[in-house]
């Protein structure tokens, strides 16, 4: 003796008339809530529609790709990246007091190996032998901090508002102990963080009237490396700073 399974079917709408429905609800109630709606509405049509056995595409490894690209025009054109309410937001500064002089905050490249790291440290020499800064009494031991410093900061809903606050605590709180007259910043992801702009010109080199030092901001080292063309723009951004050394 056989036994027949019914297995009703339900009929599913098609995805015209989800997007219908949606837009009807739009048109109902145009407020935060019912877009909300409208959202959740349009990705079940995308869920109950993709072909069966579709592979979904790689959307983290494309927009990483993209932000990528981005990054890089940006520091090509001289323009910083954004850092505003980022919520994937991570870095990792180096703080170097050199003397009264100059200190120098330096982002760096996170996973960065020993051999980047030596890399970067050759390049700085370099740099800073061409400020006409003798180089023997210095040993680049900085003072490492990173973003976000525990895991419940990356909570943060604005994220860059935060890391920026403590970026410029701590810097604060260096200025005061050592009171150096110029901060040199190589930066990529915080570039935005010390950045002016008067009258639509980007400033990358102006007097701190709060902590009473001097700010040069110019592009990280290894971005330099791995796009050597950023260096004639980086020695005419120096230009301020090195005028201010050579007279002391």
């Amino acid at each position: 003796m056989g036994i027949d399974l019914y297995c009703p079917r339900e009929i599913l709408p098609t995805e015209k008339q989800i997007k219908e429905r949606a837009l009807n609800e739009l048109d109902k109630n145009p407020s935060g809530s019912a877009a909300s709606k409208v959202s959740e509405i349009l990705n079940l049509s995308h869920e109950l529609h993709r072909p069966s056995g579709a592979e979904q595409p790689d959307v983290s490894h494309a927009k990483k790709k993209r932000r990528e690209r981005s990054e890089a025009h940006s520091i090509i054109k001289g323009k910083p990246p954004t850092t505003s309410n980022q919520k994937d937001l991570h870095f990792s500064v180096n703080f170097y007091f050199l003397d009264k002089r100059l200190a120098i905050l330096e982002e760096v490249m996170r996973g960065e190996t020993p051999s980047d790291r030596k890399k970067s440290s050759d390049l700085m020499s370099n740099v800073l032998s061409a400020l006409s800064i003798g180089l023997k009494s210095y040993s680049f031991e900085g003072e490492n901090i990173s973003w976000p410093v525990a895991k419940e900061f990356s909570m943060i809903g604005d994220q860059a508002s935060a890391a920026r606050q403590m970026l410029f605590g701590f810097i604060k709180r260096k200025s005061h102990q050592n009171e150096f007259a110029n901060l040199l910043v190589f930066a990529e992801t915080i570039s935005g963080f010390y950045l002016k702009t008067e009258k639509g010109v980007i400033v990358r080199d102006y007097f701190n009237q709060e902590e009473k030092f001097y700010l040069t901001v110019t592009h990280t080292l290894q971005s330099m490396i791995d796009r050597p063309q950023l260096k004639k723009d980086v020695w005419q951004q120096l230009q301020p700073l090195r005028g201010r050394l050579i007279s002391d």
